[in-house]
């Protein structure tokens, strides 16, 4: 090693909030493998000289600015700092068997999100037509066509297995959860998805059995239903006011995300938008008014798809709007939606989608992964990547934040990080930024002297 190093770094200040002072280090003392190692700081520069002595000279105080003691003695939100809403699938925790029972449904969902400061529990029924509880309109829970035994993965048997023992307790999951909810002040919705249906020939189980009646309303040359039949539209009017009827649950939740294509090309957009509009306004007629209303729709193009969500905006068919990603998260543009909710009672949650890269196991490759010839990958948004999401949406004007196919690391885990807790507070979103950037530029990283990191340089 030559005698003398050169260490650029960006800031040499480390705030104590205890005493709310900047510390200047102008030298530090320091021994490593039995070496006197001395540093010099000259400006933003440090200089390194090994095997000398080295002590601490002084240390120089600077007082905060009344504006910095204030950020970083503002108290959190507290009870208000709530605004996470989770979302659960309702069948991939299943499928992956982690809700053998009652209890586990409660513990890995209610009780340990109600820890971590999230306020509201979105639980999905299903799919559209194969939902988990048993239903006057849909059927029986998981109940499917058994022509299609042999496309079921090993999963979707433990799904339909946990599911089964859950049910035998009287109560589905979203009864048990919501029920839950309200002992520990966490609102639960029930979710609808709005199109989720899946090619016959590769999924045709998840369609369930009442698909069959409604395959006269079909989309040409598509598994999708079409929403331009009122037959159709009254089945899922039906089943949003069954589930809205549930003891416990807040409200419901309309998942355009899953799919948005409620309509074929044939129809006009102007004809689209009339329809959808229409069926909004009846949802919101016939769901009783202590109920809530959540939409959460693609972010681009809506109204291609007939969604005139300023109209169902505007005219409070709806109560919270969820622009979000359909597949992979890209931390779109909030401004227009802050835009358009401003000025109404409707509060604008932003979608995070954990998804990067990856897509869900096939029965071919679950084959693969027995006989060890493939490795299933799937790549998630890291906590940072949330609390910095988080931070910009906050600022621009979002009310909370809807969490969808979040991993359990990133909250339910015992192992998940602290921070997680930050994402639905604004006061403790803000101190989070503050503490691990640098305010003058989003850029410059704070570098922290310590013993171990000296010892790096000179080893």
């Amino acid at each position: 090693m030559k005698n003398k190093s050169f260490i650029k770094i960006a800031i040499l200040s480390i705030i104590l909030f205890t005493f709310v002072f900047s510390i200047n280090i102008y030298a530090v003392e320091m021994s490593a493998n039995k070496k006197e190692d001395i540093i010099y700081l000259k400006k933003d520069t440090i200089q390194i000289v090994p095997n000398n002595k080295a002590r601490i000279e002084y240390i120089k105080l600077v007082g905060l600015t009344s504006q910095e003691i204030n950020e970083y003695t503002k108290q959190d939100e507290g009870d208000n700092g709530k605004r996470i809403l989770y979302d659960f699938d309702g069948y991939s925790d299943f499928f992956s068997g982690i809700y053998p029972d009652e209890e586990t449904l409660k513990e890995r969902t209610v009780r340990r999100l109600a820890q971590k400061g999230v306020g509201e529990i979105n639980w999905c029924l299903g799919t559209t037509c194969m939902l988990n509880y048993n239903s006057k309109y849909a059927g029986k829970a998981f109940d499917y066509d058994h022509k299609y035994d042999n496309q079921l993965r090993d999963g979707d048997k433990l799904a339909i297995q946990q599911l089964s023992n859950i049910l035998k307790s009287g109560k589905s999951p979203i009864e048990i959860i919501a029920e839950e909810g309200k002992k520990l002040g966490v609102k639960v919705n029930a979710s609808l998805r709005m199109n989720a249906f899946y090619p016959p020939e590769k999924y045709g189980f998840l369609n369930g059995t009442v698909y069959n009646k409604y395959v006269s309303y079909l989309q040409p040359h598509q598994e999708l239903m079409n929403y331009k039949y009122p037959q159709f539209r009254t089945y899922v009017k039906n089943i949003l006011k069954e589930v809205a009827s549930f003891e416990n649950v807040s409200g419901v939740t309309l998942d355009f995300c899953r799919y948005p294509t409620v309509m074929s090309k044939e129809v006009k957009q102007e004809d689209k938008i009339k329809i959808m509009n229409q069926f909004m306004k009846e949802v919101r007629n016939e769901i009783p008014t202590n109920k809530t209303i959540t939409v959460r729709i693609p972010y681009k193009d809506t109204l291609s798809y007939g969604f005139d969500i300023e109209t169902w905006v505007r005219n409070g068919y709806i109560d919270r709007l969820v622009p979000s990603n359909i597949t992979i998260e890209d931390f779109f543009d909030i401004t227009p939606y802050v835009n358009m909710v401003k000025g109404t009672k409707v509060k604008l949650y932003i979608g995070i989608v954990a998804d990067v890269k990856g897509h869900d196991l096939t029965k071919e490759e679950e084959e693969l992964i027995k006989k060890g010839l493939y490795v299933h990958k799937k790549e998630y948004l890291d906590i940072n990547q949330y609390l910095s999401r988080a931070y910009d949406v906050y600022k621009k004007g979002a009310d909370g934040l809807f969490l969808f196919n979040t991993t359990s690391k990133i909250l339910i885990d015992p192992t998940a990080p602290k921070e997680g807790e930050y994402l639905g507070d604004k006061v403790k979103i803000e101190k989070w930024y503050k503490e691990q950037y640098n305010t003058e530029n989003i850029g410059k990283q704070k570098v922290f002297i310590s013993k171990n990191t000296i010892e790096s340089f000179l080893n």
